[in-house]
């Protein structure tokens, strides 16, 4: 018989514990107590097998005593997960009432005001909101949080002594240990000794004082005014386009004067990205992040951003000997390019693996990416230069310094290396019209051959991360974006329409190499109808663009309209009516009668928040609350390497069930979760949707 304890169904066949690998930021143990007395005797037993062992403390979750590596916090570990006022999969919380609310993880242990504590820890008071200011050292004093993470955060902070701000970064003990006994606090102590060795040259940030408060280890720097070179290229672009080609020439002379720097000493960067640059409106630049920074020859675990690594980095072992200065070289080349063109030099795999080299390959994306720019075009030997396979053939610093002479000084404004024609719209064309052709047929091949024919696909399109949490019918991630692509291919391209009528979906697409007109109708047709299936599955609070049901919309009626579908295009219409036109606050009511207390919605930019609806037959409206949604309490206890979860407001075990928990683990804490955004595109539909700004609506189930 199932055990009812406070709301709580648990099954006494299941599991008490569940196992999961060791590692870094990962939990050893789950448990999950089936009432308060087991859950106060399995937290002390927790206590005392892992009493006096090393391990971080968890920033949301409260310790079960001092000093212990058990913690607990009140929160979600099962619940079928629903869309939420974001567009984002999510299992909320459900208070006495019978309200859905957001099972929010904060930097400090912030239990929901109604739920009873069983632990005795659990009865001291409990922070309520983020202290105003917190006192480092008897000498900063911190005013903001830059991030939170399992490692240690980011902060800004006011020096006393100087009266100046300052960048403070905090290493937690305990996280990411090696096997060489190093853990974040080495690698803090490490960036502090880079500071001290290139501050003075200008090349980052001096440092201000390196300090211990209890277990952690803190770094105090100049805080450097300017921006992130990824942000810092298209804001000085934008300000002044006849004066861009000498900021920018100037902005890559000084990277290459950092770069010289670094290794004249001796060192290389190993991590040298657009983000790990600041630089001020002059074009001047100054390196951030330098942790990675290490002599070449020497051990070290193999770290890299994706795009601006070179070869020999990627594939080499996960601890090894450090890269010489190539591939720092490799990465200048790649952090230009993303100067000059915006361009993030990703390169996907190859069908088949062994068609290209890879230099052909760099030399297509630079290609492409530079055509029609003037500076970037002009900046191109040098790119392909730097970004080339084998290190020995890679341009030196004095080749680079050569080049970039010659270039000087370049006109305000520069005319254009090859006429271009220009658009409808007035804009230019980056490629020529065969260019153009073979990256529509390539593209459009590509999505076809990667979609999900089977009808009962969970998803279309195979995504990643943050992606994996998005609603599969939407526009940013799902089945949306990729209907109102395929039908403007349809629309403007003139794909072969030999075989309009005749594709099968069941025969894999480019089997001659070659995509006709038939096999983008038949994916469109199929998508189109996953998606209306899957519409009618599950409620769609979000109505926005990219993460709603503005986007679905619009996808499902540019599908029937490319198709000649009055069913598509009328279900686009239809569910563009269901938008809400203003959402004021109000009462609402469950099905019971009951009133609902409302929780505060998430928001995303360019998303307006859902206004509630009542549900019904082809309505995509919020729903009553629902019973039979269970929380507890979790305890977890931790030891060993960690860092932190991929997003906040996720449970610790989405795919439990509500109840009590205890949990031995390594120990995570909640880190922000990072807004994707994305050209969504504008449709005919899409233009007439009516999306006014307003005050929050409140979230109902």
């Amino acid at each position: 018989m199932p055990v009812q304890v406070r709301g709580h169904v648990r099954r006494p066949d299941r599991p008490a514990v569940q196992e999961r690998p060791p590692g870094i930021g990962r939990q050893v143990h789950h448990v999950y107590p089936p009432d308060d007395e087991a859950a106060t005797a399995i937290a002390e037993d927790l206590h005392r097998a892992t009493y006096g062992l090393p391990g971080p403390p968890v920033l949301s979750d409260r310790a079960y005593r001092p000093g212990s590596l058990v913690h607990y916090r009140y929160g979600v570990f099962s619940a079928r997960s629903v869309l939420d006022n974001d567009g984002v999969y999510s299992s909320p919380l459900t208070d006495p009432d019978g309200a859905c609310l957001v099972d929010r993880r904060n930097a400090w242990y912030s239990p929901p005001e109604w739920a009873a504590c069983p632990f005795e820890s659990g009865r001291a008071p409990v922070r309520t909101a983020a202290p105003e200011a917190v006192e480092l050292d008897g000498r900063f004093v911190v005013r903001q949080a830059i991030r939170h993470g399992a490692k240690g955060g980011v902060f800004l902070a006011e020096d006393r002594l100087s009266g100046a701000q300052v960048v403070i970064k905090q290493a937690r003990p305990h996280i990411s240990a090696t096997l060489q006994g190093q853990d974040e606090r080495d690698r803090l102590r490490h960036e502090a000794d880079m500071l001290d060795l290139f501050g003075p040259l200008g090349v980052t940030s001096r440092k201000v004082a390196l300090f211990t408060q209890g277990d952690n280890v803190f770094l105090a720097q100049e805080h450097l005014d300017g921006a992130v070179l990824t942000a810092w290229a298209e804001q000085a672009r934008a300000a002044d386009p006849d004066g861009w080609p000498h900021v920018a020439l100037t902005a890559v002379r000084a990277l290459t004067g950092l770069v010289a720097a670094v290794h004249e000493r001796g060192f290389v960067l190993r991590d040298l990205t657009p983000n790990n640059v600041i630089a001020g409106p002059d074009g001047s630049c100054r390196l951030v992040d330098l942790e990675m920074a290490a002599v070449p020859g020497t051990p070290v675990t193999k770290a890299f951003t994706a795009g601006y690594a070179p070869p020999e980095q990627v594939r080499g072992p996960m601890y090894g000997p450090a890269a010489g200065p190539e591939a720092d070289l490799y990465a200048l080349g790649a952090t230009v390019l993303h100067l000059a063109t915006a361009c993030r030099p990703l390169l996907g795999s190859d069908d088949p693996s062994a068609g290209r080299s890879w230099d052909t390959r760099v030399r297509g994306l630079v290609e492409v990416a530079t055509e029609g720019d003037a500076v970037a075009s002009a900046l191109r030997p040098m790119l392909l230069g730097l970004m080339r396979e084998n290190p020995a053939r890679r341009w030196d610093l004095r080749r680079i310094g050569t080049f970039l002479d010659d270039l000087e000084p370049l006109p305000a404004s520069a005319p254009n290396p090859q006429p271009r024609p220009a658009t409808a719209t007035g804009g230019a064309r980056r490629l020529s019209v065969a260019g153009q052709e073979r990256l529509l047929r390539d593209g459009v091949a590509h999505t076809l051959r990667r979609m999900d024919r089977d009808p009962g696909a969970r998803r279309l399109w195979p995504v990643s991360g943050f992606g994996e949490t998005a609603d599969p019918c939407a526009v940013q991630y799902g089945s949306a974006g990729v209907l109102a692509l395929l039908a403007s291919v349809l629309n403007t391209s003139d794909l072969d329409t030999s075989d309009l009528d005749t594709a099968d979906l069941d025969t894999p697409v480019l089997g001659t190499g070659e995509v006709g007109r038939g096999d983008v109708v038949a994916a469109l047709r199929h998508a189109a109808a996953w998606t209306l299936r899957r519409l009618g599955s599950e409620a769609r609070p979000s109505p926005g663009l990219h993460f709603g049901r503005a986007g679905i919309a619009w996808g499902l009626y540019e599908a029937g309209r490319a198709l000649g579908d009055d069913a598509l295009r009328t279900a686009g219409t239809d569910l563009a009516l269901t938008l809400p036109t203003s959402w004021q606050r109000r009462e609402h009511r469950g099905p019971d009668g009951r009133r609902r207390r409302p929780a505060e919605p998430r928001r995303k930019r360019g998303d307006a928040p859902a206004a509630p609806r009542r549900p019904g037959p082809g309505r995509h409206g919020l729903v009553g609350a629902r019973p039979g949604r269970r929380h507890g309490w979790r305890a977890q206890a931790g030891g060993g390497p960690g860092r932190g979860n991929r997003r906040a407001g996720l449970p610790h075990d989405s795919g439990g069930r509500h109840g009590r928990v205890a949990a031995v683990r390594p120990g995570r804490a909640a880190r922000a979760r990072g807004r994707c955004a994305g050209a969504a595109g504008r449709g005919r539909l899409a233009r007439h949707v009516r999306q006014p700004a307003g005050p929050a609506c409140p979230r109902t189930w």
